[in-house]
């Protein structure tokens, strides 16, 4: 039993060394990704926030500094807009994605109908309703 005990205990030991190795060379990626990222906080007015900008290394090789914050503070100038035009526009088609499910499903569901029977489009998506809000 108490060999039993041992054995089992050791097999931990070498599984616990294998996840610690794999934790160090993810860790260790992860670090050699972030040493090739520059972060910087940018004020584009004085009455506005301040922004955290990551930027990669291969973008500043490429651009001086001053064009890239152009390019952001340039992104900024829709008075209505706090934050990021790129960020906003992402937030707003994300928004959109509850619609864009539904005309999927309903699409899925009429080209399923000319295929087959009613009930048994009915019996696998249900009945059609039009969903209130």
């Amino acid at each position: 039993m108490l060999a039993a005990i041992a054995d089992c205990a050791e097999a931990c030991r070498g599984t616990l060394r294998e996840l610690d190795d794999d934790f160090r060379e993810r860790r260790a990626a992860i670090e050699r990704g972030y040493g090739q990222l520059y972060v910087t906080y940018y004020r584009p007015d004085s009455f506005g926030p301040a922004y955290r900008l990551e930027l990669p290394a291969a973008l500043l090789a490429r651009e001086p500094l001053g064009a890239v914050l152009a390019t952001f503070r340039g992104a900024l100038r829709v008075s209505s807009i706090q934050e990021p035009l790129p960020q906003f526009l992402a937030d707003a088609i994300c928004r959109q994605l509850g619609h864009a499910f539904a005309a999927t499903a309903e699409g899925t569901r009429t080209t399923l109908q000319s295929e087959f029977e009613l009930a048994l489009v009915q019996r696998y998506l249900g009945p059609y309703r039009t969903p209130r809000r």
